[in-house]
């Protein structure tokens, strides 16, 4: 099978199990890091709205974190997702899910850190943080069938939600404690990240995982 993937690790996990992967990224510098890491990757230089594949030859396409990016929205690069996928080919895609910490909380609190501190600075648009209810209605209408919306996130003591949040408000209040590892929160703070869990996964994740098929 031909998969378009980007070129991470998981490109790697999926060719040891048979599939036949494509890694595509826009940068020269990553892909020529990529191949000196993992010369077995077969890699190809791309933009995920115009990617150097011909059209309907992949079973699925791959992206993690990528379709949040475009400042007009991932109408097109689930339009390009579509173009080179086989009839009955999947699309699995994960893009920042705006939770209900983020909504209530989170995206107040650091909406007025970075005004604060950035006053008086142009500043540029950066991702988007998508709801449930965004992703049915993009997927369905650039023509996609959708299997399962699951959300994204680590297990145990690790989180990607809150440690992610955590970290871009630490970027504008470095007197913030650093964390003992990039996605570990405090000790004390681990029951309280577990109760959220327990009332629902969506309440923290930091993702939301897209699996849909193209019709035929």
């Amino acid at each position: 099978r031909d998969l378009h993937s980007f070129p991470t690790r998981r490109s790697s996990d999926l060719l040891r199990c048979g599939y036949r992967c494509v890694g595509v990224d826009v940068s020269d510098e990553i892909l020529r890091l990529v191949k000196r890491r993992a010369p077995e990757l077969n890699m190809a230089t791309g933009d995920v709205v115009a990617l150097p594949l011909r059209a309907g030859c992949c079973d699925a396409v791959l992206s993690s974190y990528v379709f949040e990016h475009f400042d007009d929205g991932p109408v097109r690069p689930l339009a390009e997702s579509w173009r080179v996928l086989k009839p009955g080919g999947v699309l699995i895609f994960v893009v920042p899910y705006d939770n209900l910490l983020r909504r209530l909380i989170v995206n107040p609190l650091l909406d007025l850190v970075i005004r604060w501190k950035r006053r008086g600075r142009k500043m540029e648009f950066v991702e988007y943080r998508f709801s449930r209810r965004e992703c049915r209605r993009y997927l369905e209408r650039a023509g996609f069938v959708i299997e399962r919306i699951l959300p994204d996130d680590y297990v145990g003591g690790w989180t990607k939600g809150i440690a992610v949040d955590y970290l871009n408000m630490r970027v504008y209040i470095p007197e913030l404690p650093a964390l003992r590892d990039e996605f570990q929160l405090p000790a004390s703070v681990g029951p309280w990240v577990s109760l959220l869990r327990r009332i629902s996964p969506w309440t923290c994740c930091g993702g939301v995982v897209c699996i849909a098929r193209k019709p035929g």
